[in-house]
């Protein structure tokens, strides 16, 4: 199933009607915050980090609204809401990413556990599937349409200025067409690029 995506500092309010689940996953040291619609009050219900949890089954409808902080938030809705979406890093004993951890723990997207030096401005091309990047200097990285497979990679940002990634030629990224930036102070375990299942599609983790 595909997910739903809150960007960081978002709200949305969804609708789960009677005898459905909600599946909320955040990820990174970003918070969501989640609650109920109870009449006209809204009730807290919790504080969700670097965590996923499965609300419901309601007996009647219930809309249940989702605030997204410093990253984004991902969430399915159904009868049985399993999400396809990633719950962290996995990472070596040195520390280096190796991929990512999915909702039941096990791993959805090995990378490289040593990274490739990038050390200038490029294409991202569909043979950077599974690969970890690193930044070398302040650098755009732009995802072209018409990849296959659409590449899915974990971009370590430069140690000073910013990593920037761009779109074209009908791609998309957290639902633009406008670049994005990225620094390693705020993405220290780095920064992922995933596809959807819509062709150039593309989510950017981290703020």
């Amino acid at each position: 199933m595909a997910q739903n995506v809150i960007y960081a500092n978002g709200s949305r309010d969804v609708i789960i009607t009677a005898g459905q689940k909600i599946a909320i996953a955040t990820i990174g040291e970003g918070d969501a915050e989640i609650s109920y619609k109870r009449g006209n009050i809204w009730e807290h219900v919790q504080t969700l980090k670097n965590a996923q949890v499965i609300l419901g089954t309601f007996s009647d409808a219930r809309t249940v609204r989702i605030q997204a902080k410093e990253d984004s938030v991902y969430y399915n809705v159904g009868t049985n809401p399993g999400t396809d979406v990633w719950m962290g890093y996995a990472k070596d004993n040195s520390g280096n990413v190796t991929g990512l951890i999915g909702p039941t723990g096990s791993v959805i997207l090995v990378v490289a556990s040593t990274p490739t030096l990038v050390t200038g401005s490029r294409a991202l091309t569909a043979s950077d599937d599974g690969t970890l990047l690193e930044c070398s200097t302040a650098l755009t990285l732009t995802i072209h349409a018409g990849l296959s497979p659409n590449p899915s990679i974990v971009v370590i940002p430069p140690a000073s200025g910013v990593l920037t990634i761009a779109v074209s030629g009908g791609a998309t990224v957290n639902g633009g067409t406008a670049s994005i930036t990225r620094s390693r102070a705020q993405n220290p375990a780095g920064v992922v690029i995933q596809p959807y299942n819509a062709s150039n599609t593309y989510a950017a983790s981290g703020a």
